[in-house]
């Protein structure tokens, strides 16, 4: 799901601004609340997958702009990037992790044991994305929802993009001269994004899991920081922000597991979210924020 996150650290406090990003917590608590509805009521939140979505553009806004925020103060630092967000994502998972390997070796037997033991291997290298990838038919499948581990698969799609993007942006940092990184991240996220209808229909399941088909929601929230550098007027950026609250909500209320994921449908989750970003509206943020301000903290912790 970059997203899904802790509070925020002290870099991101940074370099976002100088005070505490409420529409983004709020983002996030609504995100999670979404999600974890879905798993529990998907009669009543149908479009509750969502969620993941809008933590993904949330995680893409957040990451560009640590690293183009450090590359044009000349702070960045690519090993402390990295080990930023080891210490943000590492121990809670492995937490939950170590708690589930006690579980199993409890009070399952052999072969199942065998099972997760080999699961939390995939889990701890970031890549059960792609194990869930080769071993299920898809997320919504019945199958898929009985394995313990069917939710680190967006936390391994953010990680290794983690990974890759600050490789990226520092070669487009360097030929800024001749391209704009946001022209840059524009061209990769219409490659992403075309990408998923390049693939054969039998393999859906794979543009749903796997980083490259994903990356495009991440790419959109770092584009979003780039257009955040201009000045909006104050009137454009509240339509934006209630337009984007109507598009998430509406999203979550009348999306159906049915349809194919992600498509052109995802844009507006993806359209909601950046919009609300974009807005940059803090007051009514944090009044109406004050109920699930706790959610959006957590919203790591809870969604593990």
């Amino acid at each position: 799901m970059a997203h899904i996150s802790l509070p925020l650290d002290n870099a991101e406090r940074l370099t976002l601004t100088e005070g505490f990003r409420h529409d983004i917590n709020l983002l996030r608590g609504i995100a999670i609340a979404a999600v974890v509805a879905y798993h529990f009521a998907p009669l009543w939140v149908p479009g509750g997958f969502a969620g993941v979505d809008i933590f993904f553009v949330v995680s893409g806004f957040l990451m560009t702009k640590i690293i183009c925020g450090g590359q044009e103060t000349g702070t960045f630092n690519l090993f402390t990037f990295y080990i930023a967000r080891c210490k943000r994502i590492i121990p809670a998972l492995y937490f939950m992790c170590a708690v589930l390997f006690l579980l199993s070796w409890l009070w399952f037997p052999s072969l199942e044991f065998k099972a997760v033991g080999q699961y939390i291997s995939y889990v701890v290298l970031f890549i059960s994305n792609i194990k869930l990838n080769k071993d299920t038919a898809g997320y919504f499948t019945a199958d898929s929802h009985e394995n313990w581990f069917l939710h680190t698969w967006s936390l391994s799609v953010e990680w290794q993009f983690y990974l890759v993007l600050p490789l990226v942006l520092i070669v487009a940092y360097r030929f800024r001269k001749k391209i704009h990184p946001s022209v840059t991240m524009v061209l990769l996220t219409l490659a992403s994004f075309i990408s998923i209808f390049c693939v054969n229909d039998k393999h859906t399941a794979s543009t749903f899991y796997l980083m490259p088909f994903r990356a495009w929601e991440m790419l959109c929230g770092g584009l979003v920081w780039h257009l955040a550098k201009n000045k909006w007027p104050s009137q454009i950026k509240l339509a934006l922000t209630v337009l984007g609250y109507l598009i998430i909500f509406a999203s979550i209320a009348f999306i159906k597991p049915a349809m194919q994921w992600p498509s052109f449908y995802t844009w507006l989750p993806v359209l909601g979210t950046m919009f609300v970003i974009l807005g940059n509206e803090q007051y009514y943020s944090a009044q109406v924020g004050r109920g699930v301000q706790w959610l959006g903290l957590s919203s790591y912790s809870i969604y593990l």
